[in-house]
């Protein structure tokens, strides 16, 4: 498929129609052949920009790709990774450090292409340079419209994006999330004149592009954790499994299976369900089929005859627990007196409002604990606080 995408019809230019194409050409890559046309095409391009759309566990199930839009700053390209068995053409690219990638917000893209096997490498966060600009932390959409005058319209944000054939208002939004960046970046750049910032900057590419992929574990909430004893906490995971198992074989998130409220409910309705099983909340496909009805039946009949709730135990004397809670204040009173002001007053001096936000952001979070995480931190941030902390705490040393 290839089409025309005029910029009027997905969005507003205000008082930038000079600098803005009237249209944009597209290339629908949906096989082998267009995906190499295409890597030969973009792989001499010094910068591309680029976006996904994806689905986390929200109509499907798993954290799948549905389409990837790249941008040479001549055609747009957009890539149907459901069509296509082999992405390698394309990631050798997204790997090469000699290829600028351009993008806004793209940690959780990120993470996705790293499960399908790719690195990508030589990463511009454009949303990470406007907040070295002084710019608020805001959406794309927010961004443009800030930045350029470019208001999108947001129709198709939500899209079902498995779905095939695309609308053209579909295909306006997609080329309309990439073609604007470039302009994004050139207006953002100003932290370049300033060597620490754009220290700052080079080492959040790194942690990007160090994103850990994260696979999909099933395993209880912190405060399920908190509320069952070991033999209903074993139980209720054994839910969760076959839960996740069924949601797996019929490709649908895990909640739509069963929710986890009703699924929990079970930890105290074990008998009740036993006598009407399945009669709410459960898929129809789950109770229409013996196999399925089993696996769960098993899991319930499993649950202990008394779910005992967690008990509340402390290996705290209670002069450990007045001796604790002190230490806790005393420490949030060091920060908010003794660390934040002079070192917030140390950045003001030098940067504006949005700038120190950025670098102290969850700083204070951090730090204001009697066991702080110091690893939690950028590691420029431990690096702008430590003199601070240091010269605060009562004994030398103690970071």
């Amino acid at each position: 498929m290839q089409s025309e995408i005029h910029a009027g019809r997905g969005v507003i230019i205000a008082g930038l129609s000079d600098l803005c194409p009237v249209s944009i050409p597209t290339r629908w890559i949906s096989d082998s052949d267009a995906l190499g046309f295409m890597a030969e095409a973009i792989a001499v391009r010094p910068a591309l920009a680029f976006d996904t759309e994806f689905d986390s566990f929200r109509r499907s199930y798993g954290f799948t790709l549905l389409l990837i839009q790249v941008f040479d700053g001549e055609v747009v390209y957009l890539i149907d990774p459901l069509a296509l068995s082999d992405l390698a053409p394309l990631w050798r690219i997204m790997e090469d450090p000699a290829v600028r990638k351009v993008c806004y917000a793209l940690g959780e893209d990120v993470r996705l292409m790293k499960t399908q096997g790719c690195a990508p490498r030589n990463l511009v966060d454009v949303q990470v340079a406007r907040q070295l600009r002084n710019r608020t932390d805001a959406g794309l959409a927010r961004a443009l419209e800030e930045d350029l005058g470019v208001i999108l319209h947001k129709a198709s944000q939500t899209s079902d994006w498995s779905k095939r054939p695309l609308t053209e208002d579909q295909l306006d939004y997609l080329t309309n999330d990439v073609v604007h960046l470039f302009r994004l970046e050139a207006g953002s750049l100003g932290y370049r004149t300033d060597a620490y910032l754009s220290s700052v900057f080079a080492e959040e590419m790194q942690l990007l592009e160090a994103v850990d992929p994260a696979p999909h574990v099933v395993q209880l909430t912190r405060a399920q954790v908190k509320k069952y004893a070991e033999p209903a906490q074993e139980a209720l995971l054994s839910l969760l499994k076959v839960r996740d198992g069924i949601a797996r074989a019929l490709q649908l998130p895990p909640n739509f299976v069963v929710n986890n409220d009703l699924l929990e409910s079970l930890m105290d309705q074990r008998d009740a369900f036993l006598a009407a099983p399945f009669v709410r909340g459960f898929h129809p496909k789950v109770r229409a089929r013996q196999d399925y009805r089993k696996a769960f039946l098993d899991a319930v009949r499993a649950i202990p005859d008394e779910v005992v709730p967690r008990a509340r135990t402390s290996a705290r004397t209670r002069e450990e627990k007045v001796a604790f809670r002190q230490a806790r204040l005393d420490r949030e009173a060091l920060v908010m007196n003794k660390v934040m002001p002079p070192l917030e007053a140390s950045l003001r001096a030098r940067y504006e409002e949005e700038v120190v936000r950025f670098l102290l952001r969850g700083v204070r979070k951090t730090i204001g604990v009697p066991e702080p995480d110091y690893a939690a931190m950028r590691p420029y941030q431990w690096a702008l606080v430590r003199p601070y902390l240091e010269a605060a705490l009562p004994a030398p040393g103690g970071s």
